[in-house]
């Protein structure tokens, strides 16, 4: 058995329906980006952790309950119950975790959450040698993470595990009970109900992201927009989203103005001052653009001809130009 594994998740760029996809009817465009997490994991006499990104949380430990970072903890744990359900020996090693999806004081929103999750589950099944699809590494992260967050649509672990452009749907609140209570060998076996995670074939050659210089946080946006997912906003969302992948060419600032509209009727400030001054700078530019994720903060996504891209050398601080970040 070889003695070290390596493994890289990527980051995620939400392309459209990221709102919509939080209910399990409702869909969204993801792809990944450049950008991720690696972790090294070796065989030693005793476990370690070494985090360049977050020194802080550099340690030594016995068992997966003491790891300091909880969705590092987590992965470890459901990647030990998987060793021992295939009946090997648990055995002492290192992690080493590299990052360049954020830095110590800002994080882009492209994911880096979900992207240490999947990738700390990766890289101790590759080093034990047990096999996965990207569709088990998907379930496992999804256990991992299911107490440590609420109202998410999981989608970032889903583009992290399968590394490429997806169209997703969350499955059902049946499934997200019998995550709760159901053991790992059996989730992995069985159904996901309303699951859906099919790659497609879309270039995201023309596309560019900008970041607004202020890091996002989603959980107060999604509780103020959740009594205003309905039925009828998230059908208008997913009509917009297949039309848009049968005619990619079709204009991003229309998500960007169904987006607006659930921002007035909930109050939540998706639309900051930093984004609204971007969005302003790319239409007086004539220049197709919306912003990725929750909003209020975060990322805008650009669509610009070559023609156009000098104009991006311009663009200064707060805001950083993310220059071919998409892998796609």
């Amino acid at each position: 058995m070889s003695s070290s594994a390596r493994f890289f998740a990527p980051g995620k760029l939400f392309v459209a329906g990221e709102y919509a996809v939080l209910k399990p009817e409702g869909k969204a465009i993801l792809a990944p980006v450049k950008k991720g997490i690696r972790v090294i994991a070796t065989f030693r006499k005793r476990f370690r952790i070494r985090n360049y990104q977050r020194p802080k949380e550099n340690q030594s430990f016995l068992t997966p309950s003491e790891i300091i970072n909880p969705r590092v903890r987590m992965a470890v744990e459901v990647a030990r119950i998987v060793v021992k359900n295939h009946k090997l020996s648990w055995r002492p090693f290192s992690l080493i975790i590299h990052s360049n999806i954020s830095t110590q004081d800002m994080k882009y929103g492209l994911g880096s959450s979900g992207a240490i999750v999947v990738a700390t589950i990766g890289v101790i099944l590759s080093l034990f040698h047990i096999s996965f699809t990207p569709l088990d590494l998907f379930k496992l992260s999804v256990k991992a993470t299911d107490d440590l967050v609420q109202d998410t649509s999981f989608a970032d672990l889903a583009v992290s595990s399968f590394k490429q452009a997806i169209v997703y749907s969350k499955f059902n609140d049946e499934t997200s009970m019998r995550l709760k209570t159901q053991h790992i060998p059996d989730l992995l076996q069985s159904d996901w109900e309303g699951l859906f995670i099919e790659p497609i074939q879309l270039s995201f050659k023309d596309m560019v992201v900008i970041f607004s210089g202020v890091s996002s946080d989603s959980t107060p946006l999604v509780q103020l927009t959740k009594p205003h997912l309905t039925s009828d906003w998230i059908s208008e969302s997913n009509q917009m989203l297949d039309a848009w992948i049968a005619n990619p060419k079709l204009p991003l600032r229309d998500f960007s103005m169904h987006l607006r509209r659930l921002a007035k009727q909930s109050g939540a400030n998706m639309f900051t001052p930093e984004i609204e001054q971007l969005l302003s700078w790319a239409k007086n530019h004539q220049i197709d653009a919306k912003f990725s994720g929750a909003g209020g903060g975060d990322c805008i996504l650009i669509r610009i001809p070559p023609s156009k891209r000098k104009m991006l050398d311009n663009i200064l601080p707060p805001f950083e130009v993310l220059k071919g970040i998409i892998s796609v």
